[in-house]
């Protein structure tokens, strides 16, 4: 394996743990919150929080500018790399080319 194939399997690595927990994590609140309904007391409805975004629509929010953010950090590397690499050496001519050209 190479250095590239290490890295990609390392990182499908890390992607399966997050999402292994996350499951885990959802399926104990799944059963734990079932079972703690019947005491969880009732908000009172106050008008600051019709103002407020949905918890859908914050997460969808910041997802969004963080992906746009994530996109210009990018653009702004590879751009940098592209900026500190030395130039393409000319080619050097063939011995069946004529001189001159």
């Amino acid at each position: 394996m190479n250095v590239r194939e290490i890295t990609i399997a390392a990182q499908d690595n890390v992607i399966t743990v997050v999402e292994t927990t996350q499951t885990w994590v959802l399926d104990a609140l799944a059963t734990t919150s079932s079972t703690f309904d019947t005491y969880r007391p009732e908000a009172p409805p106050l008008a600051i929080f019709e103002q407020l975004p949905s918890p859908t629509e914050l997460i969808d929010l910041s997802f969004s500018f963080l992906e746009r953010l994530l996109d210009t950090e990018h653009a702004f590397l590879t751009r940098l790399v592209e900026t500190w690499s030395p130039p393409a050496a000319p080619e050097a001519p063939s011995s069946s080319d004529p001189p001159g050209t």
